[in-house]
């Protein structure tokens, strides 16, 4: 579903009425808390103004009062930076039935919220790993790197209007 909420664009693959009316009801607040130009730590002050609970985890940074877990995603750019290595655990079932909030936003003089996507995570992952083998890869050398005591950043630069044309056709 898509819809315009003032200078919002909504898009909602989940469908949960009560959801999307909550978040779009919040976007004001939002924008005003100016949380979102914070490099990082957004996710707790994003689940306060929604009701939320705080509850940030490795596939999660909240959850609904029904349990869902909740991954809070922010950029003032065309574009979403995505870490393949948890996606791949996803993909292994690290984390089900949840939704992903994606919010793109324009900084600076105006501080508005231009973009929202309501995404159910199959979608997402779905998206960042299509295949077991590229899910296998991504946790192969996270775990190779992480024998030889070392980190992995794999990260997906994801296009926001590839993003949305992507769902669509899920």
């Amino acid at each position: 579903m898509e819809l315009t909420y003032k200078h919002t664009e909504i898009y909602d693959w989940v469908g949960d009425e009560e959801l999307r009316t909550s978040i779009t009801k919040s976007i004001n607040e939002i924008e005003k808390s100016k949380t979102l130009l914070r490099k990082n730590n957004y996710e707790p002050v994003i689940s306060e103004i929604l009701g939320w609970k705080d509850k940030r985890d490795r596939h999660k940074d909240a959850e609904l009062h029904d349990g869902t877990g909740i991954e809070v995603k922010k950029n003032s750019s065309t574009s979403f930076i995505l870490d393949a290595v948890r996606y791949a655990e996803m993909y292994y079932g690290a984390c089900d039935n949840g939704i992903h909030l994606f919010i793109n936003f324009k900084s600076g003089k105006i501080h508005q919220i231009n973009r929202i996507m309501i995404v159910p995570n199959w979608m997402v992952v779905r998206m960042m790993i299509p295949d077991q083998d590229m899910a296998d890869s991504a946790l192969t050398m996270y775990n190779k790197r992480k024998e030889m005591d070392q980190g992995l950043n794999c990260q997906a630069l994801l296009n926001v209007t590839r993003m949305i044309n992507k769902f669509n056709n899920m």
